[in-house]
């Protein structure tokens, strides 16, 4: 069920940020991932995977089949959306979670620059510790166990106490 939440002018925001990997790991393109922002992840993903025209360029020339793997709600707006994916995306260049990730960088176990274990561990502390997500409530719907797990990691940081976290099956809307 994709979760709608309510923002301080009593307005639904469906925004959401999310993070794909392809489904089979190309030895050309490593273990990447990509962070985005939409409306409809599962209209999204089908765009993503060339299924649906419009947007994707950067993974659609690709090739591959990407897989969602964690999908991030709650944002009051879509600019709040904006910038939190900008900031996933940019973590040490962003002045908001640039000194949380910081000790990341060349951590054993922490994953290369990229990777879901990377950013799965740079998204528990940016919504732990970072102004002005540590203080909101957010959803995180994740694909499985073994990527949720990933947030119990002394890595991860302390679980953020102001985040639902759903294992499973990831946020539906009609994707059409």
């Amino acid at each position: 069920m994709f979760l709608t939440h309510t923002n301080s002018i009593g307005m639904a925001s469906r925004a959401c940020v999310y993070l794909l990997t392809p489904s089979v790991p190309d030895a050309s393109h490593g273990r990447r991932t990509y962070v985005g922002f939409t409306v409809n992840p599962a209209r999204r993903l089908r765009q993503h995977n060339r299924e649906l025209v419009g947007g994707a360029v950067r993974t659609g020339r690709l090739h591959l089949k990407w897989t969602l793997v964690a999908v991030v709600s709650g944002f009051a707006t879509k600019q709040d959306a904006l910038v939190f994916e900008w900031a996933w995306q940019h973590p040490s260049k962003s002045r908001k979670t640039r000194e949380a990730v910081a000790d990341l960088l060349g951590k054993r176990g922490a994953g290369p620059i990229g990777s879901v274990r990377r950013k799965m561990f740079e998204l528990g502390r940016m919504l732990a510790s970072c102004e002005p997500w540590c203080n909101a409530p957010f959803t995180v719907d994740v694909c499985d166990e073994r990527v949720a797990a990933l947030w119990d990691s002394p890595l991860a940081g302390p679980r953020p106490a102001n985040v639902v976290v759903h294992v499973g099956r990831l946020p539906q809307r009609n994707a059409t």
